[in-house]
């Protein structure tokens, strides 16, 4: 699992695909049919993130034992005093039918992929946006947040959104659509 998962960090570490999060680059495509346009220059919001890695990792499933999901769904944001809500569509904050129930059957604000690591079985997700934003969150903050075994640290707590656990992902960060 340590070599399929350090593959995973590997492929997303080559990736020159930036997050709009520092705002719109001009010398970077935003939008391209070639995935290799958007894997060496590019720039997107987390389903561009995701479309470019599932695209990177699809031909590598049998060389590396994974199968790659594309999934959507809702992410959870820290919010100032440190409380964690759910982020969703107008429909689930209360604006339209749903009147602020949590979970919603509209339509996903984030996507990322989800990567099932054989023959354990065990599932990770691939999150490169959310990576980007921890970055740019950071840079911001005037802090590094680089760690060990590539890709950043999300919310401080020594996990990288690239290769964590999805049940933990899924009960901390994120939640799928079915």
């Amino acid at each position: 699992e340590r070599l399929q998962i350090r593959a995973l960090h590997t492929v997303c570490d080559n990736v020159d695909l930036t997050s709009f999060h520092a705002g719109v680059d001009p010398t970077r495509q935003g939008r391209s049919l070639d995935v290799g346009v958007l894997a060496s220059n590019g720039q997107g919001h987390c389903h561009c993130f995701a479309s470019v890695i599932a695209a990177l990792l699809y031909p590598l499933q049998p060389a590396l034992c994974i199968d790659v999901n594309f999934r959507g769904g809702c992410c959870f944001r820290s919010s100032s005093g440190g409380e964690e809500h759910a982020e969703h569509s107008e429909a689930s904050r209360g604006t339209a039918g749903n009147r602020g129930q949590g979970i919603s059957n509209a339509v996903e604000g984030h996507q990322w992929v989800e990567v099932t690591l054989w023959p354990s079985g065990r599932r990770v997700i691939v999150d490169g946006h959310g990576e980007a934003g921890v970055r740019h969150a950071r840079k911001m903050r005037g802090s590094s947040g680089a760690g060990a075994g590539g890709g950043t640290r999300a919310g401080g707590e020594g996990e990288s959104l690239i290769g964590m656990c999805a049940v933990r992902a899924y009960s901390r960060h994120m939640y799928p659509h079915p």
